[in-house]
């Protein structure tokens, strides 16, 4: 048998009135579930400082490019548990050597509620992280955007332009945003995304056009029968 316990009085409390209710005999044996050896971990790659709130347990996974989102991710991640103990993923705190590294932040995203993107130049041109929004929408997973830097706008996906985006320059935009997971996730599933371009894409306008045309002109053939 494994019980879930924390470190803090009131987790402890909480869980061995839980431990008692449940399972009287044992307890009467004087098996106590906090001080037990047999102590289950949060998910994989899950930090456990959810401090005295043992009900929130909201997961947050944070996506960024290392090139330029690092510091500001850091700052977050650090925020986000210490002021607000929520339960955060971040790849360079995270990640166990000597596995792959992308079947863990696959299922990171399968287990969270929500992925903040960290919205820097960087970001817009990483594979990783558009790979990483890509499968929390198909996931049905939440993706609030926060401005880091300022980006342009114009070489956003479609999806993507007409989100809101936190700025923390405004308070009230951060309080927004800490609100923001304060509710469960409501987002539908995407399940068909086009994926980016592979990089040797060769562009050839002129062929495409010749196919539109042609394609135009055998549904006017069809049409006209």
């Amino acid at each position: 048998m494994t019980i879930f316990c924390e470190k803090s009085f009131d987790n402890y409390t909480y869980f061995n009135l839980r431990f008692r209710a449940f399972h009287p005999r044992l307890h009467q044996k004087g098996v106590d579930c906090c001080r037990s050896q047999q102590v289950s971990r949060a998910p994989l790659g899950f930090s456990t400082r959810w401090g005295n709130n043992v009900k929130n347990k909201t997961r947050i996974f944070i996506s960024y490019a290392r090139s330029d989102g690092s510091t500001f991710a850091k700052d977050l991640r650090h925020r986000l548990i210490d002021e607000y103990h929520f339960q955060v993923w971040q790849d360079i705190v995270e990640l166990e050597g000597g596995k792959d590294w992308w079947l863990q932040i696959e299922t990171a995203i399968k287990s969270v509620e929500f992925l903040v993107m960290v919205m820097t130049p960087g970001a817009l041109t990483s594979q990783t992280t558009h790979k990483e929004w890509r499968l929390a929408r198909r996931e049905g997973v939440c993706v609030p955007p926060v401005m880091a830097e300022e980006i342009d706008f114009t070489t956003l996906p479609r999806w993507m332009r007409d989100t809101h985006f936190f700025d923390f320059k405004f308070p009230e935009q951060r309080d927004r945003f800490i609100s923001t997971f304060r509710s469960p996730c409501q987002a539908p599933r995407a399940p068909f995304i086009v994926e980016d371009l592979p990089e040797d894409f060769v562009a050839r306008s002129g062929e495409f056009d010749q196919l539109l045309s042609f394609h135009s002109s055998y549904r006017l053939t069809l049409n006209t029968r």
